[in-house]
């Protein structure tokens, strides 16, 4: 399970769409949005689940259909765009539909303990059904409880108290932040994923390691296949070239190719790779200049923190440990 939140217009949705194309999307606030981003950003179709998803309930029965009837192989990820949404729409259901006390007065907790107990079943079913559920939402900012405790920042998930629990059964959590210095600036995307285990103001964190300590890539897709685990991300039919331009431009980056040739040669070699002409070919080849710049900034990266790792020595003057013991002094 995965979750990506931020603030409105910071691209998370679009992030999350170029991760998994072949995904199944629950609009959690219309599937206008989603519809737009695909098409008008990646230049594909999204399949959107038909009947409306408007509480967790909901949310709940769809991914236990999915496991009923084995649909794994048909849609391997289930996208919630609009978790905040759905989240909040949960809690006023459950306050318009209340629980009466012993003395007939409203359970005024038990709303929260619903959406505490229904986001806990769908992280628990999300682990075993053999499909991704990725989740986007908007943020909640660092805070303090009435009783003086500080609560960090993270995704608006119904309650202040969610903003540790799920992100702590997510493999991957970010914030979607700006960032007008990151090189794929020039193809329309200034913008970064924050992720720092070590920051006591906002909930992040990257269970693989490849996001760990500060902003990275705003590209999903390219982070996740960046670790040791088979994600298994799949392309849109016909478009598998992209991962050969990828390539190509990560090559180039990690040979330090400034980042104006590399964008052109990318563009160039995925002209003639793409099929057709027009606008859609062309928004083809910017996602995979895209995906290859980020592939080479986060390889490099990695190269770079291999390199870093030496020997270590014992400080000068330092005495070297006694030898073992002789078998005959054991």
């Amino acid at each position: 399970m995965g979750l990506v939140y931020g603030q409105p217009k910071r691209m998370k949705t679009s992030m999350v769409a170029s991760a998994f194309p072949s995904a199944l999307w629950v609009p959690g606030e219309g599937d206008t949005a989603i519809r737009s981003v695909a098409e008008n950003e990646w230049g594909f179709s999204p399949t959107i689940y038909e009947h409306p998803i408007r509480t967790l309930l909901d949310l709940l029965d769809l991914l236990k259909m999915l496991d009923d009837e084995d649909l794994a192989a048909d849609y391997p990820a289930v996208c919630v765009d609009g978790m905040t949404a759905i989240c909040d729409a949960s809690v006023r259901f459950w306050q318009d539909n209340p629980k009466l006390t012993s003395t007939g007065k409203v359970d005024k907790f038990w709303p929260y303990q619903q959406l505490k107990d229904k986001l806990l079943r769908i992280s628990e079913i999300a682990r075993h059904i053999g499909v991704h559920v990725f989740e986007v939402a908007h943020e909640q900012l660092p805070s303090v409880t009435n009783e003086g405790d500080f609560i960090p920042g993270g995704p608006s998930l119904g309650s202040k108290k969610q903003v540790l629990r799920v992100p702590a059964w997510c493999d991957f959590n970010a914030r979607a932040v700006v960032n007008k210095d990151y090189p794929g600036a020039a193809l329309g995307m200034s913008g970064g994923l924050y992720v720092n285990v070590w920051d006591t103001e906002w909930t992040t964190g990257d269970r693989n390691g490849v996001a760990r300590d500060g902003i990275v890539p705003p590209n999903i897709r390219e982070l996740l296949n960046a670790s040791e685990t088979d994600y298994n991300l799949q392309r849109v039919e016909g478009l598998e070239w992209q991962d050969d331009v990828a390539d190509i431009v990560a090559s180039a980056i990690m040979q330090d190719v400034p980042f104006s040739e590399v964008i052109d040669h990318g563009i160039s070699e995925g002209a003639k790779r793409a099929k057709g002409q027009g606008r859609i070919p062309q928004l083809h080849i910017r996602w995979a200049v895209q995906d290859g710049i980020a592939r080479g900034i986060i390889r490099k990266r990695q190269s770079n923190d291999v390199l870093r790792v030496r020997t270590l020595e014992p400080p000068k003057g330092a005495k070297a440990p006694p030898p073992p013991p002789a078998s005959d002094e054991a």
